[in-house]
């Protein structure tokens, strides 16, 4: 079973691609590995490898026969591919297929470990990397920095919120000993502290190495760490657990739920119809008579539609409409629709914490059809977390609760 791991961090900079050099390096030791370089506009493995001739080939039509590193590590990066030096534009979408391709198409996925060094930020290649992953996807180690505090918690945060797992967070550049005596050029380590209130494993820090520009010169970029140890020694020793994440939307029985969540919206609009006055909302979103919307529930992987409704605000109140044509449209997911309903999410240390709609929006699971319509969407969105409308939610809340 091949066993897919993410070196993941918002923020660019921190060190992930020594990182994930350095893991392969160590698994490549006892297993077979790949390292996958998805930072593809800018692509670094060549220039702190110092490789740049190595030659990615086709075989046939669809097979892709990536080159070895230090002999025993298949290799996929743009770098090589297209060259060190050549810049590359290419969209979200085209580099994120491209990345899908290489997890499905290349020799890589022979491979009993599978490194992929992803490009800061958690958008459409991250993404696209944990779908084309999900059933051999051991989890993310986490990179951070010291001073990267904000860049760290929202990288949690992602994880926690989409139900991603995760291996461990490991602090890169955090100290430096000089003469026995130990700096914190960017600040005291915090990655700990953080870890412990996510419930996540904190691996520890991974020092300044001051000849690493030497180091990288010669194509050698390893660095000697009891942490780096630790993380290829979870590697090895874990399976991914099918049983979670992916698997839990897979599993869901929609029949049952798609008639709670229809009682659920036909009450909400019920007593949003009897006790609010929308005029000011209608104003200010420039929510117009004529301009109906449509509110789609759908399967968490977003491929189908359990139930929808069509509404419009007119005259200050909520109606349901028929037979017209949505200036446009809101889709949201099950899971999704628990959490705005009941204010929370289930955490990875079982805690419920706050959850409203901009989290929704943030993460991606409330889209929205139509440019310039998104405001509107999540003004409406809202109206359902209105403390008036709560005493409905207590009465499923029990059923919501299991979704969160």
């Amino acid at each position: 079973m091949t066993k897919i791991v993410a070196i993941v961090s918002v923020k660019g900079g921190v060190g992930k691609t020594l990182v994930s050099l350095n893991i392969a390096l160590r698994l490549a030791e006892q297993t077979t590995a790949a390292l996958i370089d998805a930072d593809i506009d800018n692509a670094n493995f060549s220039q702190f490898t110092g490789i740049d001739t190595m030659n990615i080939k086709l075989e046939g039509s669809r097979s892709i026969m990536l080159p070895l590193w230090r002999e025993n590590i298949k290799v996929f990066s743009m770098s090589l591919l297209a060259g060190r030096r050549r810049g590359i534009s290419i969209t979200n979408e085209d580099a994120a297929n491209l990345v899908a391709d290489v997890l499905r198409r290349s020799d890589a996925r022979y491979m009993d470990t599978v490194i992929v060094d992803m490009p800061p930020g958690a958008g459409t290649i991250f993404r696209k990397v944990l779908e084309t992953a999900a059933d051999d996807f051991l989890g993310s180690v986490l990179v951070s920095q010291p001073a990267m505090m904000d860049s760290t918690i929202k990288t949690l945060e992602i994880h926690s919120k989409l139900d991603i797992p995760v291996l461990g967070l490991v602090e890169n550049m955090a100290y430096i000993d000089i003469d026995g005596k130990r700096y914190h050029p960017f600040g005291e380590p915090v990655g700990e502290e953080i870890c412990s209130k996510y419930g996540y494993k904190y691996y520890g820090a991974i020092p300044i190495v001051l000849d690493m520009y030497d180091r990288i010169k010669k194509g050698n970029p390893y660095i000697e760490s009891p942490v780096l140890d630790e993380i290829a020694r979870d590697i090895l020793s874990k399976e991914p657990q099918r049983a979670t994440w992916l698997e839990k939307v897979r599993n869901m029985v929609l029949i049952p739920i798609k008639e709670h969540i229809e009682q659920i919206l036909v009450n909400t609009i019920l007593k949003i119809q009897r006790e609010f006055d929308l005029t000011d909302l209608q104003k200010e979103f420039s929510l117009t008579d004529e301009m109906p919307f449509e509110l789609n529930i759908v399967t968490e992987d977003f491929s189908k539609i359990i139930t929808s409704v069509k509404l419009r605000v007119k005259k200050g109140k909520l109606v349901v409409v028929k037979d017209v044509e949505p200036a446009f449209k809101i889709y949201t997911d099950i899971r999704t629709l628990a959490r705005i309903l009941t204010g929370v999410y289930k955490a990875n240390d079982g805690s419920l914490k706050p959850y409203d709609p901009l989290d929704a929006w943030l993460m991606g699971k409330i889209r929205v059809t139509g440019e310039g319509f998104l405001p509107k969407a999540i003004a409406v969105m809202s109206l359902i977390t209105n403390t008036r409308v709560k005493e409905i939610i207590n009465k499923f809340y029990n059923i919501l609760i299991n979704y969160v």
